[in-house]
């Protein structure tokens, strides 16, 4: 237990998180991806994503979909990989609460700021939370610490940064209301 404090307070000093942030282990980037889109968004929230995410990503918020939800793919979005920012206003119309977007694109190498995003998004879709799967950013690309401000959930996995595989995190904004994916556990705060 003292081993998991230690290695959260670390994770939490090397990316300036602030202290309302939580960090919660799993056994992979994938399974981070999976828990907040689920335990966020699931099928009550419009999720949307440019299509080009990771296949954790693509295929939680499609399998939502097929279990009522709806997700939109924001294609015609698309520029370079990256977000245009310009579609801000389409995801504030089409009522979207989840925006999950690679940080870093695992197959393009494209870069989605979170803070160039999240100063847009507050301003023209103030209700769409944003979510980073930042596995490729991890150790190669830094978050600006004010970025922290508009991001509600990040993805990261261990061996990315030569760290062992079958570990990742998840990191969240702990004011959101998460549902964990296991039930009648205590560990984590409950989440996992």
């Amino acid at each position: 237990k003292r081993k998991l404090e230690k290695a959260e307070e670390e994770i939490a000093q090397l990316l300036l998180l602030p202290s309302h942030f939580r960090v919660v282990f799993t056994s992979c980037g994938s399974e981070a991806n999976n828990l907040f889109i689920k335990g966020y968004g699931g099928i009550k929230k419009k999720i949307a994503s440019l299509g080009l995410e990771h296949s954790s990503v693509l295929e939680t918020a499609q399998f939502l979909s097929q279990e009522g939800g709806d997700y939109l793919a924001l294609s015609d979005c698309n520029v370079g990989g990256r977000l245009d920012l310009s579609c801000m206003k389409k995801i504030s119309e089409s009522n979207v609460k989840l925006l999950c977007l690679s940080h870093v694109n695992n197959e393009l190498g494209s870069l989605n700021d979170p803070l160039q995003i999240g100063k847009v998004a507050k301003a023209d879709a103030p209700h769409a939370k944003l979510f980073f799967d930042g596995v490729q950013a991890l150790g190669k690309v830094p978050i600006n610490q004010e970025a922290w401000n508009y991001i509600s959930g990040y993805s990261i996995s261990a061996h990315k940064i030569n760290g062992p595989k079958g570990v990742g995190a998840l990191i969240y904004d702990s004011r959101l209301l998460l549902t964990p994916m296991i039930h009648g556990g205590k560990q984590q705060s409950g989440i996992r």
